[in-house]
């Protein structure tokens, strides 16, 4: 391997160097030699038995990923991994899982049939499928994206765990908490639009209770109306194999501000689907009740909350 591929690597790395912590870079061309390493840390985990269809979700599954950009491998070892029917693997390290960066920088995890090593087991289990993507996204102070990591306040990686364990379980994994930005969109009875892209939207999942609150920053649905923090809370939602949390509920919710209900503007047909590996969109009717005079406008909200630029 030539010099000027292993400086290429090294300043790739650069720009993730706040999230990764380092455990050697070593650009001499005689043993060139770049690990780093990222923690996962309390994600949560839906397993599915497929034969079976019984299903468990639950917090607390660890990933410690040490990435070797030389040799374009990482190994991955999880902590705390729970399926159907009281099985635990307590630790299982996955070695030489290839991954490439692609063209959204993201770091991608897959392979097929890895090395497995499981403390405490005569027989490891069979990782048939493994995809692990990883993108870093930092925040500003007010939530905004932003490419700059000094003035980052916040790191909010996009990530998808997607796994198949002996070709029986599907594993679908990442973290409880999520934040997206994009563009919001309001039309009225009229059909007249407002747009409107300076809402940030922050989602956290509650695995117990299998419901989620989702938190609009800067919300602004109608053009007169000013920015506030609002909280949907208690959404039920499910999470399907493929990797798609779907948040949804038809009655009305009703807002919070600063954790008091706002009743006038109660919320009705929510959906949201959101996909581990692109982001989240969401559809709602917002109901604007005049307190004096008794009387509502109705509002269809959509909003597009990719994790990457679509142009």
């Amino acid at each position: 391997m030539n010099m000027k591929f292993t400086r290429t690597i090294c300043a790739i790395a650069v720009c993730i160097a706040t999230c990764l912590g380092i455990v050697s870079c070593d650009s001499k061309q005689n043993d060139p030699e770049l690990k780093y390493r990222q923690q996962i840390l309390n994600a949560f985990v839906y397993a599915n038995d497929m034969a079976e269809d019984l299903t468990i979700e639950y917090l607390g599954a660890n990933y410690d990923i040490i990435y070797d950009f030389i040799a374009g491998t990482a190994d991955v070892t999880i902590q705390g991994l729970r399926l159907p029917g009281n099985k635990q693997y307590p630790t299982i390290t996955l070695t030489a899982v290839p991954f490439t960066i692609d063209d959204n920088g993201s770091r991608v995890l897959e392979g097929s049939n890895m090395p497995v090593a499981v403390e405490g087991f005569a027989t490891a289990p069979v990782f048939s499928a493994f995809k692990l993507t990883v993108a870093d996204r930092y925040f500003t102070n007010d939530y905004k994206l932003t490419p700059n990591i000094s003035e980052a306040k916040y790191y909010s990686p996009q990530i998808s765990i997607l796994f198949t364990i002996d070709g029986h379980y599907r594993v679908v994994s990442s973290l409880p908490g999520q934040v997206f930005t994009g563009t919001t969109v309001t039309t009225d009875s009229e059909g007249k639009s407002f747009s409107n892209s300076d809402p940030t939207y922050v989602l956290t999942l509650d695995m117990e209770t299998k419901t989620g609150n989702l938190t609009i920053n800067g919300a602004k649905f109608i053009q007169n109306m000013p920015e506030m923090t609002m909280t949907f809370p208690n959404i039920p939602f499910t999470v399907s194999n493929n990797g798609t949390v779907t948040l949804q509920k038809a009655d009305p919710i009703i807002p919070t501000i600063g954790g008091t209900p706002f009743s006038a503007f109660p919320i009705s047909n929510f959906k949201a689907v959101y996909t581990l590996t692109t982001g989240m969109t969401l559809d709602f009717v917002c109901t604007k009740k005049n307190q004096e005079t008794g009387l509502s406008e109705t509002y269809s909200v959509s909003a597009d909350l990719p994790f990457f630029d679509k142009n």
